[in-house]
């Protein structure tokens, strides 16, 4: 079976005033990084070997924040904890129209601020396409596969991906 090595980097943005957010990235499942976010840009690199012609999932949890990390001073200012992805280098591409049209984020949205939300009529979204600023905690990912160069062509000339078989 075929196979190659990518390698993936990935910059993060934290913006935090009490406790840093964290964030485990994983690629099909298996754990890359697992760290808190240092404030300000965070770049996280891994390299790691992807079988040819599978679906693979590229995968980044975001937690750490609960309901004591959001904040209003006395002068009105906003205290926050929140991350943005500001970048993906995959094998040398930077994917930021692919993160765009194609990636996934499902908030993990805190109680009781949910429920509020709810009865005051306002839909929470469950998975979001393109979103790269994580204000909540959540689930992000982006499915591709292998040759990544493959799924390069494919996205860039309108192809058929796996996902939408």
């Amino acid at each position: 079976m075929s196979k190659e090595t990518i390698k993936f980097s990935i910059n993060l943005f934290a913006e935090y005033w009490d406790k840093p957010p964290e964030v485990k990235i994983l690629l099909d499942d298996v754990p890359q990084i697992d760290k808190q976010l240092d404030k300000g840009s965070n770049n996280l690199t891994f390299v790691e070997t992807c079988k040819f012609n599978e679906p693979h999932r590229l995968t980044i949890i975001r937690s750490g924040k609960d309901n004591k990390q959001v904040k209003v001073n006395y002068d009105g200012g906003l205290l926050d904890q929140y991350v943005i992805l500001q970048k993906i280098v995959i094998d040398g591409v930077d994917i930021q129209n692919i993160i765009q049209s194609r990636s996934v984020f499902e908030a993990h949205y805190p109680e009781p601020w949910a429920s509020q939300q709810l009865a005051a009529g306002i839909q929470l979204e469950k998975a979001a396409i393109g979103v790269t600023t994580f204000g909540h905690n959540g689930i992000w990912y982006l499915n591709f596969t292998s040759p990544f160069y493959e799924y390069l062509m494919k996205w860039m000339g309108g192809g058929v991906f796996n996902d939408e078989l």
